[in-house]
């Protein structure tokens, strides 16, 4: 990925006509892109768009992402202590409160995860909507969407590949790692809904829609505009996305988190879409979801 980097230090939009376009390709690359490719190009690097008005969006985002999350965590410990309020926590047994604890989570966790999703996409589009600008700005176009659909497929191959290389290691070099894995999948089982595998699919493909509209076509693009490359952009949006995914995590799943944050980036600036993120992010947690599955069929 190469880094561009501006040369204007106002907040004004680029005027695409005058020529004086600093992330636009040299002019004997741009004559290779179909006319359609070249508008979703533009499209994706906001060229309209001010900086400063880029930073306050981000901003904007990020503030109502963690709140909703620090108010769904709030609610969700408030309600596993609701009925212990008049009892002595200390004379409580451990093993009743753990049990609560476990069954209020999932029972919460999912319709909270579910409302959470609702109102960043919301915000998104009111965002998008307030500043004039087309769903092609957050990477969601249907043009080229077979072949995307194939390399989000080819993408989700290299995350595996990565995946038994981390575990191969933390087998061979770092075996603590692995006696935390029940403790990950513990968390996870009050995450994921008890329906049948299809139904996993479709809350998979949910999950993975939301999430790359929020952190790659979101997110990482206003950044670009923000930061003036893609290089910065790629690595604060990993970082927000592996700090949104640490909970209960083991180092090996946190480097995983991370390579494939960078891979679903890479295949976004590439394709100028985030279709091929989707497929990989989707199909990624379908298949978490289903080993999931397995494992509460097992308990």
């Amino acid at each position: 990925m190469n880094d561009h980097v501006e040369s204007q230090d106002d907040d004004e939009p680029v005027d695409e006509s005058s020529g004086n376009m600093p992330f636009a390709k040299p002019a004997f690359q741009s004559e290779q892109i179909s006319e359609s490719h070249q508008f979703q190009y533009d499209e994706l690097l906001l060229l309209r768009y001010g900086r400063k008005t880029a930073i306050v969006d981000v901003i904007l985002v990020l503030m109502l992402m963690f709140a909703i999350e620090e108010l769904i965590r709030f609610g969700v410990n408030w309600l596993i202590s609701l009925p212990f309020h008049s009892t002595n926590m200390a004379v409580l047994p451990i093993e009743m409160f753990k049990s609560h604890a476990d069954q209020v989570s999932s029972l919460i966790t999912f319709p909270a995860m579910v409302v959470f999703y609702i109102l960043i996409c919301v915000f998104i589009w009111l965002i998008i909507r307030r500043r004039g600008q087309s769903y092609s700005s957050i990477g969601l176009d249907r043009r080229g969407l077979g072949l995307n659909c194939l390399i989000g497929i080819a993408g989700l191959l290299v995350c595996f590949a990565f995946s038994i290389f981390t575990w191969g290691f933390a087998i061979v070099f770092w075996r603590d790692s692995l006696a935390q894995i029940d403790e990950n999948i513990v968390y996870r089982v009050t995450s994921v809904p008890t329906i049948q595998p299809l139904g996993l699919l479709g809350y998979a493909m949910i999950v993975g829609i939301v999430e790359e509209t929020l952190f790659r076509g979101f997110l990482m693009t206003r950044l670009h505009r923000a930061l003036g490359g893609w290089i910065w952009s790629v690595l604060i949006s990993t970082g927000i996305f592996a700090l949104l995914h640490m909970h209960n995590q083991v180092i090996p799943i946190l480097v995983d988190t991370m390579f494939c944050s960078v891979v679903l980036s890479f295949l976004t600036i590439w394709r100028r879409s985030i279709v091929p993120a989707i497929v990989l992010h989707s199909l990624w947690n379908w298949f978490v979801y289903f080993n999931v599955l397995g494992y509460m069929q097992k308990e």
